[in-house]
């Protein structure tokens, strides 16, 4: 999402085009519209999904190298998912960031741990996230995955929040925001195949 002022009179559509054409190839402007002029897409946003990709393989893969985290042990991903439930509603998360200063309250809306073989999928949807706290979600459910950290110790984590007591922070190439969402704001995309 970005969003810039103009004084044009062209349609949307033609800024579309126009950006598309002019943009990098691993870019691409998928629906472009008139929002007020106090609109700002990072403070205005009333919710944010996030993947987390593991590769739960014995062996890497060049291929998912830069695009998931290879963990190799085996990952107890039932025990993931519980610990996970724990997450949803309103929280303190700072045991799940290094935020100095700021409120650590967020709402989780879901957070689902998926196993796609040979991948281990984290979806988490929340109103906002701290810095690094998907990470360091992902970095802890996976200590319970493979045993490291009991769940009673995952929960203790909400009960008793301390900064930065969570962790490891999973690395960065498995993280991708999946979707903002705006209210009043539809952000479909006009040009997706049905």
């Amino acid at each position: 999402m970005a969003a810039f002022d103009t004084a044009s009179a062209l349609e949307t559509s033609v800024f579309e085009t126009g950006l598309n054409a002019w943009l990098p190839k691993d870019i691409a402007v998928r629906r472009a519209q008139d929002v007020d002029a106090e609109f700002d897409p990072r403070r205005h946003a009333s919710g944010r999904t996030y993947r987390y990709t593991i590769y739960n393989g014995s062996s890497r893969s060049p291929l998912r190298r830069a695009r998931a985290w290879h963990v190799r042990g085996a990952l107890d991903v039932k025990a993931m998912r519980d610990a996970a439930s724990a997450l949803v509603g309103e929280h303190d998360f700072a045991s799940f960031t290094r935020d100095e200063g700021v409120s650590t309250v967020r709402c989780v809306r879901r957070c689902d741990v998926v196993r796609d073989p040979p991948m281990v999928i984290v979806e988490m949807t929340a109103n906002a996230f701290l810095r690094h706290q998907v990470r360091r979600t992902v970095g802890t459910l996976v200590e319970v995955g493979s045993g490291k950290l009991s769940p009673k110790a995952f929960h203790g984590l909400l009960a008793k929040p301390e900064l930065a007591t969570a962790g490891p922070v999973a690395p960065p190439h498995g993280l991708c925001l999946e979707e903002v969402a705006y209210q009043g704001l539809d952000l479909t995309n006009r040009n997706a195949l049905s």
